[in-house]
C-alpha cells in the first residue's frame, strides 16, 4: 500500500517538499502490517459494514486514525536527531541565511519565502537560534564569518 504526497502549498514548504521527495519519491510504501495500514483497514471493514453507527464512535476511529504519526514522529527523531519541527526550521534558517547573505529581498518577502507569515515572527525566530536579527546577519555585524548554514542546538 501506498501513500501519494501531493506537493504542500507556500514557497516555504518546498525545501522539506523537495528532501521528502528526493527521499520517497511520490509514494510512501507501508508495510502490510504497518500500523497505518492496520488503522485504515479497520476503519474500512467498519465502515463498509455501516458499523460506525453515530459521531462518536466516528471520532474514536479517526482519533486512533490521526494517532499514527506519533509513530513517524518518533521514527523522524530517531532519524534525524531532530523533531520534525526542529528540522523544519533549520531548513528555514538556512534558507533564510542564503537569501540574506545572496539577494537584496526584504526581510518581509525572505519571511515569506522562507515559510514565515509574518516578518516579526521570522525575525524573532532567527535571533534565538543565531543571537543575530536578520539586518545584522545580512550586514556581517557579527564576530562570526561570512556563512549559509548554522549548525542549531535545540535541545
Amino acid at each position: 500500500m501506498g501513500v501519494r504526497f501531493h506537493h504542500p502549498v507556500g514557497q516555504g514548504s518546498a525545501c522539506s517538499w523537495a528532501y521528502a521527495h528526493e527521499q520517497v519519491g511520490d509514494v510512501i510504501r507501508f508495510a502490510p502490517d504497518s500500523p497505518v495500514v492496520r488503522s485504515l483497514e479497520t476503519i474500512y471493514s467498519l465502515a463498509s459494514a455501516k458499523a460506525v453507527r453515530n459521531g462518536y464512535a466516528a471520532a474514536g476511529l479517526a482519533t486512533q486514525f490521526l494517532m499514527e504519526p506519533y509513530q513517524f514522529s518518533r521514527l523522524f527523531h530517531r532519524t534525524t536527531g531532530l523533531t520534525a519541527m526542529q528540522y523544519l526550521t533549520k531548513v528555514r534558517l538556512e534558507k533564510s541565511m542564503e537569501l540574506l547573505r545572496n539577494t537584496d529581498m526584504t526581510l518581509q518577502e525572505i519571511a515569506l519565502a522562507t515559510g514565515y507569515s509574518y516578518d516579526n515572527y521570522f525575525n524573532k525566530v532567527f535571533r534565538k537560534s543565531t543571537g543575530l536579527s536578520p539586518g545584522q546577519f545580512r550586514r556581517g555585524e557579527a564576530s562570526i564569518p561570512k556563512m549559509d548554514h548554522i549548525a542549531f542546538d535545540f535541545s
